[in-house]
């Protein structure tokens, strides 16, 4: 019932096969009330949301036998796959409800959810141990009773839901068990109070450690992601689904979403935004609005947002550019960069993910994109290749900026005239030593550096310690050495240190055909 498409990242472009029709993901699923709906469902699909989701408890409670008779579909006024969740926000936020596991899965059934979710105990943000135990414990034998009950005959794609919230040992004790059970996909629970309190780093700790448990060839979903901030780091994450009613609330509180977090509406001088709205009114004509038509603009506004943000994260994976797009929106707050940054100290466990060739040119800014999987995965396989190469004279010359290296006539003309077979390359910030005969390889020829990497002294420290292991693999018979003034001098104290290159020449004095000359001279001597 999932099928990947493309992946970035642990990011993926899927499809979801279900009762009425194909998901495409990542995908957003605007929440909408069974009873008291703020905008039309029909207005909802016509802005481009093919699927949504509503809560099968309080159909239950409201609708009752007439959903089983019509079906959900109708009764929300929607002909797109729908999700149901349970009654577990409702657990959350009065303690219980009125109904059991088993009967609530047997109602989602029968009123025809394409998506269905187990009755869970979330887990609060601010539970203690011990409450978080007992949050795993009953919603694990909430899944366990659900799926005995239904048996094989399900008609609906069910959910699992890991629970465990900032304790991860019990995330990954919800995630495993849930693996060994019969379910089309899973949901992580409770972040919706870690988003609210900005704890974005603890979000991806929360991601990265049920992923881990869980099997890679089914979805995840995530409750209660409302907000276009996070939700790209979600996709790299691994989070294939989203659901809130946050444009609902939000509008309620006069909180207008923007790229880079919410705003009061009275505070707004300028609606920072082109959707079919903002480009029809002011804010100060959104302001003198009456209550209900205002909170009804700023819903749909706020939609729109939301509905960008989802198309330009599958914009970015589809390119293969979901880390620069995931950089440039966790600038737009300290707590997201912050979980920026822990996610690249752990892009090791990306590197499985990403593509071994993009037809993009990796864009490297700052701090920390020496870190991202494809530059691990260049600086380990040039370690591999250099120490299998055999001994043999060794020429360093500026990497230029025309092209790749191989193709260009200093390497031509260099690899021609030598009277014995060299290892001719360049030393480049930060993949490192790469020889001609390689640097047309992806991505050594694909890197646009800033010229401000080597002023950080967190990626020279690194990149410092990666060069060393590739020059003492190389073990070159001798060394020659023409200086290129845009390197570091850190880097050619090193290359000096531990190559001890015949003659130096700087590139002031670089002269390509003297340079030829000098080497042949030192050899025949």
């Amino acid at each position: 019932m999932f099928e990947v498409r493309d992946l970035d990242l642990a990011g993926r472009i899927g499809r979801i096969k279900t009762n009425h029709g194909i998901v495409e993901t990542p995908a957003f699923l605007p929440v909408i009330h069974p009873s008291n709906q703020s905008i039309p469902p029909q207005e909802i699909r016509a802005m481009g949301f093919t699927t949504v989701m509503t809560n099968s408890y309080i159909t239950f409670r409201r609708h009752g036998g007439d959903a089983i008779e019509k079906g959900i579909h109708s009764i929300i006024e929607f002909d797109g796959p729908i999700m149901t969740d349970s009654g577990g926000y409702q657990i959350l936020e009065y303690g219980k409800v009125n109904t059991d596991p088993l009967e609530i899965a047997r109602y989602q059934e029968a009123i025809g959810s394409d998506f269905s979710n187990v009755l869970d105990t979330p887990t609060g943000l601010g539970a203690s141990r011990r409450e978080s135990e007992e949050s795993v414990k009953k919603t694990l034998e909430s899944c366990r009773i659900t799926m005995e009950g239904l048996g094989h005959d399900r008609k609906s794609l069910w959910i699992g839901p890991v629970q465990g919230g900032k304790y991860l040992d019990l995330v990954t004790t919800s995630a495993r068990y849930l693996s060994s059970m019969p379910f089309d996909m899973f949901a992580l629970g409770s972040p919706t109070e870690v988003m609210e309190s900005y704890d974005f780093t603890l979000l991806a700790q929360m991601i990265v450690t049920a992923k881990k448990a869980l099997p890679l060839d089914k979805p995840l979903h995530l409750f209660g992601l409302g907000h276009p901030l996070p939700l790209a780091m979600a996709v790299a994450l691994g989070c294939d689904t989203f659901d809130s009613a946050s444009y609902v609330l939000y509008a309620r509180a006069g909180r207008y979403i923007t790229e880079t977090g919410t705003r009061r509406i009275q505070d707004l001088e300028y609606l920072p935004c082109v959707c079919r709205v903002c480009s029809k009114i002011s804010a100060k004509q959104l302001n003198e609005m009456e209550v209900d038509q205002r909170q009804n603009k700023i819903a749909i506004h706020n939609l729109y947002m939301l509905k960008r943000e989802i198309e330009a994260t599958k914009q970015a994976l589809r390119e293969g550019r979901l880390w620069e797009y995931l950089g440039v929106r966790a600038k737009a707050h300290p707590n997201l960069w912050a979980a920026f940054e822990e996610l690249a100290k752990n892009s090791d466990s990306f590197e499985v993910f990403t593509p071994s060739f993009k037809f993009r040119g990796l864009m490297l800014s700052s701090y920390p994109d020496h870190l991202r999987p494809e530059i691990r995965r260049a600086n380990d396989r040039l370690g591999t290749y250099l120490s299998s190469r055999p001994s043999r004279p060794l020429l360093i010359l500026p990497e230029g900026r025309a092209g790749p290296f191989v193709y260009g006539k200093v390497y031509e003309r260099a690899s021609s005239v030598l009277p014995i077979p060299f290892m001719i390359g360049y030393i480049s910030v930060p993949v490192g030593f790469v020889p001609g005969e390689i640097s047309d390889v992806y991505p050594f020829s694909q890197i646009v550096n800033s010229p401000g990497l080597q002023g950080d002294h967190r990626i020279m420290d690194q990149f410092i310690k990666v060069l060393t292991v590739q020059l003492r693999s190389l073990a070159p018979s001798m060394t020659f050495l023409v200086r290129d003034e845009q390197l570091d001098d850190r880097v050619y104290d090193l290359v000096k240190t531990l190559l001890e290159p015949k003659f130096t020449i700087s590139k002031d004095e670089y002269a390509l055909e003297s340079t030829l000359e000098q080497i042949k001279k030192t050899l025949g001597d």
